[in-house]
């Protein structure tokens, strides 16, 4: 057990088991909204006809939620996976300054 010499309490270290996963995801889907909005704002009409193919708006919101959870578990896979490339790739122990 580790202590902390100033406060004697054992010291706690967060758990981030999946936190590759999460930026991986959260940053997936936040570029695809944006650039959907993005194209909602700049291109109303040529959206417009996207959602007409699709069926009508529940369709179209009911693929695009589809798509954009397939997409954000891509995202998150990739990110976990070059997270431990890069956990694999960093030394374990750094070299130390020259004096």
């Amino acid at each position: 057990m580790n202590l902390n010499a100033v406060n004697i309490q054992p010291i706690t270290r967060k758990n981030n088991k999946y936190k590759a996963a999460k930026t991986g995801a959260a940053l997936t889907a936040g570029v695809l909204a944006t650039s959907t909005a993005i194209s909602w704002v700049s291109r109303p009409k040529d959206m417009m006809q996207v959602v007409k193919n699709c069926g009508g708006k529940g369709k179209y919101v009911q693929k695009y939620i589809v798509g954009i959870t397939f997409l954000a578990g891509v995202g998150a896979l990739i990110n976990t996976l070059l997270s431990k490339v890069a956990e694999k790739i960093q030394p374990k122990h750094p070299p130390k300054a020259a004096n």
